[in-house]
């Protein structure tokens, strides 16, 4: 909607009520689709390391100060270190799921599309159906459950992405479709097959409680 001369007084600094409606619309999508996500690339581009939080979710890069509270988010971080040999991220055919046995249940692989402008499941383990449903090829932004799982989930993978290294996250009081509350310790890894861009982020979920 444009703003003509009759609905905005410029002198005054306020607008029709018909305005004022548009702009809160436009201000609330803005908020939702980019917030987040585009304050989180400025902070990237300025070399800042980045921490998202709310009240009960977090998501940030791994680095030499991180502390994984589940052995098993450990294990899966090395085994990925060793897969890259040196590089950004392996590849896809270089993950095998057969090395994954230990973590298939709590496994998502992710498709990136247009450098993280929206992302896919394309492969989900059984216990995360309980969180997710059963979204295979669904696209991550439309998956219909508890909005903060894909919130946090949303701001991970695009950290993912931004970093182009693995995200650590620490989700209290996640909650599952039939809405019980569980402590969640979650990492998402990146894979590229150029070795410069991520193409696909391997995810893994552990509860703590």
């Amino acid at each position: 909607m444009s703003l003509t001369g009759s609905d905005r007084d410029f002198h005054t600094g306020t607008f029709s009520p018909n305005a004022a409606l548009a702009i809160r619309c436009i201000t609330a999508i803005v908020h939702r689709y980019w917030g987040r996500n585009f304050y989180q690339l400025i902070r990237l581009q300025n070399g800042e390391k980045v921490t998202l939080e709310d009240t009960a979710r977090r998501n940030r890069v791994i680095d030499d100060t991180s502390v994984f509270e589940s052995p098993a988010i450990g294990r899966l971080v090395s085994h990925w270190e060793n897969l890259c040999k040196g590089r950004m991220a392996p590849r896809r055919a270089e993950v095998d799921p057969l090395d994954l046995f230990e973590f298939l249940p709590g496994i998502a692989m992710i498709k990136v599309f247009d450098a993280g402008v929206s992302f896919e499941f394309s492969l989900i383990g059984t216990g995360l159906a309980k969180l997710y449903g059963l979204v295979t090829r669904q696209i991550v932004s439309q998956v219909d459950c508890p909005p903060e799982n894909r919130e946090a989930l949303l701001d991970a993978l695009t950290l993912c992405v931004a970093s182009k290294k693995p995200v650590l996250g620490t989700w209290r009081k996640a909650r599952t479709l039939k809405l019980v509350e569980m402590d969640l310790e979650v990492v998402f890894v990146p894979i590229s097959e150029d070795g410069d861009q991520v193409s696909r982020i391997l995810g893994y979920h552990v509860v703590l409680n």
